[in-house]
């Protein structure tokens, strides 16, 4: 039971690490500098038109570098998605199916099922 509870901790500890890595990158990579982009771009606007270009312009800009956007990442398969986009998104549902069952076992120690274990999360 115990080298089950290190396992799972080590499991989580690994997906809040990227987890978290990966909303910095967002935020700073990809938000951030697009946004600072846009702000320049709005200096030349001289009509809607140019405008609407600008903010479409940030949109793609945006679903590019959050690896979101169609062709970012080489050759889609067959569902227009790049491996890198399939292999981020299997790994974002990996940690949503892990939110389940870590609910359940800190349900579980507080319970006092296990006789005083303390999971950290």
């Amino acid at each position: 039971m115990w080298g089950e509870l290190r396992h799972c901790h080590r499991v989580l500890s690994d997906m809040a690490h990227f987890a978290t890595n990966m909303q910095t990158y967002l935020h700073f990579e990809v938000m951030e500098a697009s946004w600072e982009e846009f702000c320049r771009d709005l200096k030349t606007v001289q009509d809607l038109d140019s405008l609407v270009a600008a903010h479409d312009a940030y949109v793609g800009s945006i679903l590019r570098k959050a690896l979101l956007g169609d062709g970012t990442l080489g050759d889609g398969g067959a569902d227009g998605r790049s491996n890198v986009q399939r292999e981020l998104q299997g790994g974002l549902r990996s940690i949503l199916d892990l939110a389940g069952p870590v609910k359940r076992l800190n349900e579980m120690v507080g319970e006092g099922l296990w006789g005083g274990v303390c999971v950290v999360v």
